[in-house]
């Protein structure tokens, strides 16, 4: 529902992107985001019952300058309302695209967008990853979760484009042993390897020179945890390819990208205003600060003044290389630990949050992961109303199964999960020594 001319404007924008002002990347994000304000107060009551509540009319709010004005969201305001109450009106939550956020804030969330948005989404990240070397002829292996796509989203365009050789994709289970993903992707013959930078850095450890000599990639992507310096030297060493940064969330699918010529990451600013925070005030350069986003395309549930959760470092405006983009110095949230058990497995925390998901259902609220020793993991959960114990002995279950032999699982149930001492949330942590540096 990036509507009319919204939605035909980013399409030119994508199209024409390093070839840009600033004064038009600005003026564009100016009108969509006025545009958007005055949809999300017209059409979804969330909005319209902050914003009178905090006596703001959608015409005071005429560019970015004026967002602050326009109280924030968190996660936990949403969890707390009513789908039908962060919808647009006219539209039925139940047949839009669901994404059921893995939430490594732990706060999962229901996250739903038109076939539209997330078409328009998919092009935005395929032309952010073009600035640092995805070509359109290019086989990409993605390192991702297998069978999690909502069944509302048909990939007939997908299929089309494949067909005719064009961005190419082929979806590889992150959750595989790091060998069986070597072996496969050393199958593949990829151009261009995508995932996680904690699963990217177990694979290139597993990577044998027979597997590069099959097939090494020209260029590795990460995105969806923090890029570490050490995470990022392993990978580059094992793939033996240079590796490029993406930012992104469930919320707001593009947010940034690498820089080309090493200068950090540029904001896609055509599609969100980025917001980084200190002390209430907006950091300026080199300074660190929390991430507070307004996506400038989600019309069927949007995300206003949205508290990200993440913290990042604030760049120049615009970018020093030359691109019309503001830029962030570097992104310090959603550092996730693996797990080295006892039993000689290594899991992805990805691989536990999804049985916890799935076990608990809609009581969960909130759920942090710990683990203490290679054979004893922590789960502490929030919930919305107090489980019964059948319900409880189903969420055990589900999560020792996925650990395995040899590891003892504790479930504590607490009234609320509080911050760390750093002021940062972690959802996932290991007190082992992480095999990825």
């Amino acid at each position: 529902m990036t509507r009319g001319r919204g939605r035909l404007a980013v399409l030119r924008l994508l199209g024409r992107h390093l070839h840009l002002s600033r004064t038009g990347v600005a003026a564009f994000q100016k009108v969509q985001l006025a545009r958007l304000v005055r949809h999300a107060y017209d059409r979804v009551p969330y909005y319209r019952t902050l914003l009178d509540r905090h006596r703001v009319r959608p015409e005071q709010v005429a560019g970015p300058a004026d967002l602050a004005g326009v109280p924030t969201t968190t996660k936990r305001d949403l969890q707390r309302a009513d789908p039908g109450a962060v919808v647009a009106r006219g539209l039925d939550p139940r047949r839009l695209i669901a994404h059921r956020t893995s939430g490594w804030s732990g706060e999962p969330l229901a996250i739903r967008r038109t076939w539209t948005e997330e078409r328009l989404y998919a092009a935005a990240r395929r032309r952010a990853m073009r600035d640092f070397g995805l070509r359109r002829r290019d086989h990409r292996a993605v390192l991702g979760l297998v069978g999690r796509r909502d069944p509302r989203d048909h990939q007939l365009l997908q299929r089309i484009g494949q067909g005719l050789g064009l961005y190419r994709r082929t979806l590889v289970d992150a959750l595989a042993a790091p060998a069986a993903i070597a072996a496969r992707l050393g199958a593949l013959h990829a151009d261009v390897v995508s995932g996680y930078p904690g699963v990217l850095a177990l694979v290139a450890g597993a990577l044998r020179d027979e597997d590069r000599a099959r097939g090494r990639p020209r260029l590795v992507v990460a995105g969806g945890e923090v890029l570490t310096p050490a995470a990022r030297e392993r990978i580059a060493r094992g793939f033996g390819a240079p590796v490029c940064e993406i930012y992104g969330s469930h919320e707001c699918p593009l947010i940034a990208w690498q820089c080309a010529r090493g200068h950090g990451l540029h904001v896609w600013d055509y599609g969100v205003v980025l917001e980084i925070l200190t002390d209430g005030r907006p950091a300026r350069p080199g300074e660190r600060g929390e991430v507070v986003v307004t996506a400038l395309h989600s019309f069927a549930m949007p995300f206003l003044r949205y508290v990200l959760g993440d913290m990042v470092v604030a760049g120049e405006t615009p970018c020093p290389c030359g691109a019309p983009f503001a830029s962030i110095g570097g992104v310090e949230g959603r550092t996730i630990d693996h797990f080295p058990l006892a039993n000689g497995r290594v899991v992805h925390p990805y691989e536990l949050v999804l049985a916890t998901l799935e076990a608990a259902g809609p009581w969960l609220r909130q759920y942090r992961l710990l683990q203490e020793t290679p054979d004893r993991v922590v789960l502490t959960v929030a919930p919305f109303d107090q489980p019964g114990p059948g319900a409880l002995a189903r969420l055990r279950a589900a999560v020792s199964a996925r650990l395995g032999p040899g590891v003892s699982l504790r479930v504590d149930l607490v009234d609320e999960i509080h911050l760390e001492p750093s002021g940062k949330y972690r959802v996932s942590r290991s007190l082992v020594t992480a095999p990825d540096g």
